[in-house]
């Protein structure tokens, strides 16, 4: 007997040195995700799908066994019971509710033939029976992990513990039987425990070690869980009062009932939804939780779970307008995202061509780096092309105004011979040269800015070139004026048509001819009748003279001289003379004279030839000397004496 004793102490603190393997307590949660993640990057003005799961969200009234990863909690800390072979101790607080098989219970008590129990006055049976069953010697409402004939009366002990561990929701209540005896077989000991986990209601049975003793009870045993009323046992396949062993081997009693909770979103801006999975569409980046309030037996009690939803701004996307001419093109290029589709076109890139028969909107979609998706719609304006109708009202005449003609635009360019340049819608050239003439070109800007342009030929008719000719004439005489070079003439003054015309002016005069080409250009010329100035003679002579005496006609300065007079008189000289006059003499004398320009002139002088006086001298002596001599002459006007 000491032997036996100090065999079985050995074993036991053995056992309480060594440690068992902990697992994490499972805790209910709720699993809040976006497609498989906890957060999640969703572009602005778009939605994202959340989903709630709960986990476990089942209800207690159906189970499922399976068999889980060997993972027993520790025992450290944890409340021991001795209890002698074939007893039952409790009740004992579970520390928290724990719904089982419907029924919600806050205190539980310990068989030392392997079960846990959650009503009084179970039995205390020794032996096995398969489960479910309402013999009386069958344990109700209890945890069997496993039930057989233990013996935890003997040896040193204590062999079972029990302690709460966790916060709340998330608690569990770990029942270790360690190291305990078999009955009959005393030097084989088993090792394990029944947790049960707060909210979720989970049962786990881990055993370390388990023995078959095969000379009591043929070895049998049951490791399972067994309603209130012994109508429903859910054993481990294969452990319902039978013979077996396991080593380090875990199970798990899952409820399956029909789940009973609510699922309640709260985002920054307060309430969402609710439901297992929402849509939402925030405009800034945000936390959502999933509250779940979970029903039942076990009351209510509140899980949450978080999602961030992260909001990336769409791409702002710039792209300018344009206005083109009708039947033209034009390239528009955007900015501000990572990729580009043009619509209509679906044309890939940020730059796009396009060539529209009308005004068009397009749409270019620019995708962010991250994919957030922004659009920018731009208008291409189709101006009409203007029509450059250029005019001029050529043909014009050398001399007069060249005007150019343009319809109405927003600009125009001009450019034509002798480097003509202008920006006016209807220039003007004046005087206009023959330079001017050729093709002009208008280039006109329309208010959209299209461009036409169009050319007209501008001629220019020379101005006749009017020959005249000039006559110098002497007075009194008539004059022809004759003009050339043109189709029609007239002279002003007096207004007279005609290429020859006749005039007889007084004095030097100017007359204008204007005349038209067969062209319509009229240019004037000038012509002069220049009267010739005649010589005036003014002659003169030295008469009257005496007989005998000469006489001398004198005429002004002359070309030619022609004279003529009494007694066949005629002399080419400038001042002939006549010599030893006599009464014959005596007459009118004319001389005509020439002037250097062929004008010629007459005048008149009278010669007067007065006869030689009688004198008749008396009383010529003689006389004496010293006498006076007294002499008498007559037939005289005057007297000169002259003497001795």
């Amino acid at each position: 007997m000491y032997r036996r004793i100090i065999f079985l102490l050995a074993i036991s603190l053995l056992g309480l040195n060594a440690s068992l393997i902990a697992q994490a307590i499972i805790c209910p949660s709720v699993n809040a995700q976006i497609g498989t993640g906890p957060s999640t990057t969703i572009c602005q003005g778009n939605c994202a799908v959340l989903t709630a799961s709960v986990l476990p969200i089942k209800e207690t009234t159906t189970y499922t066994v399976g068999s889980i990863p060997f993972a027993p909690q520790s025992t450290v800390g944890a409340t021991t019971l001795a209890l002698t072979d074939d007893s039952q101790g409790g009740p004992f607080p579970i520390g928290f509710n724990f719904c089982y098989f419907g029924n919600t219970y806050n205190q539980f008590y310990i068989g030392s033939n392997g079960w846990i129990g959650f009503t009084a006055g179970q039995t205390n049976a020794f032996t096995s029976a398969a489960i479910p069953s309402a013999a009386f010697n069958v344990p109700l409402n209890c945890i069997m992990g496993p039930w057989q004939d233990w013996h935890p009366g003997i040896g040193i002990g204590p062999y079972i513990s029990y302690r709460t561990i966790g916060v709340a929701p998330c608690r569990a209540l770990v029942v270790t039987w360690y190291d305990v005896p078999m009955f009959s077989c005393t030097t084989t000991t088993g090792r394990f425990q029944i947790i049960i986990y707060e909210t979720t209601n989970i049962i786990e049975n881990h055993i370390t070690s388990k023995q078959a003793c095969l000379a009591w009870a043929g070895g049998t045993a049951v490791q399972g869980i067994h309603n209130l009323t012994g109508t429903i046992g859910i054993p481990v396949p294969g452990r319902n009062s039978t013979a077996w062993v396991a080593n380090n081997e875990g199970w798990r009693w899952t409820p399956n009932g029909i789940p009973t909770f609510t699922i309640n979103w709260v985002g920054p801006s307060g309430p969402v939804a609710t439901g297992s999975q929402v849509t939402v569409c925030p405009p800034a980046t945000g936390v959502y939780t999933a509250n779940a309030t979970l029903g039942g037996c076990i009351g209510s009690t509140s899980i949450g779970g978080t999602v961030q939803v992260i909001v990336q701004p769409s791409p702002t996307i710039t792209a300018n307008n344009a206005t083109v001419c009708a039947g033209t093109g034009t390239t528009i290029t955007a900015s501000g995202a990572s990729t580009y589709t043009w619509q209509p076109g679906n044309i890939i890139g940020p730059s796009a061509s396009f060539t529209p028969a009308a005004t068009s909107v397009y749409t270019v979609y620019g995708n962010s780096a991250i994919g957030c998706l922004g659009f920018k719609t731009v208008t291409i304006t189709v101006s009409p092309q203007p029509t450059a109708t250029p005019g001029s009202n050529s043909p014009i005449c050398v001399g007069g105004t060249l005007n150019l003609t343009s319809p109405a635009a927003s600009s125009y360019t001009w450019t034509g011979p002798n480097a003509f340049t202008s920006n006016a819608q209807n220039p003007s050239i004046s005087p206009v040269t023959a330079l001017a003439a050729g093709n002009y070109t208008l280039k006109i800007t329309a208010p959209g800015g299209c461009t036409a342009q169009a050319v007209v030929n501008v001629v220019i008719n020379p101005l006749p070139i009017i020959t005249v000719n000039s006559p110098s004439v002497c007075p009194g005489v008539g004059a022809t004026l004759n003009a050339g070079g043109a189709s029609t003439y007239t002279w002003l003054p007096p207004n007279i048509v005609g290429s020859s015309v006749t005039f007889t002016p007084p004095v030097t005069t100017v007359y204008t001819v204007q005349a038209t080409s067969a062209l319509g250009c009229t240019s004037s010329a000038t012509s002069t009748i220049t009267i010739n100035p005649t010589v005036s003679p003014l002659p003169g002579s030295n008469s009257p003279v005496c007989t005998g005496a000469t006489i001398n006609f004198t005429v002004n300065a002359a070309t030619s001289y022609t004279w003529s007079g009494p007694n066949a008189f005629n002399s080419n000289l400038q001042n002939p003379s006549i010599t030893n006059a006599t009464t014959i003499h005596a007459g009118s004398y004319t001389v005509k004279v020439t002037s250097a320009l062929g004008c010629t002139t007459q005048a008149v002088v009278i010669v007067t030839v007065n006869p030689t006086p009688t004198i008749t001298v008396g009383n010529t002596g003689p006389y004496c000397p010293g006498a006076t001599i007294q002499l008498t002459v007559t037939a005289a006007n005057s007297y000169t004496w002259a003497g001795p």
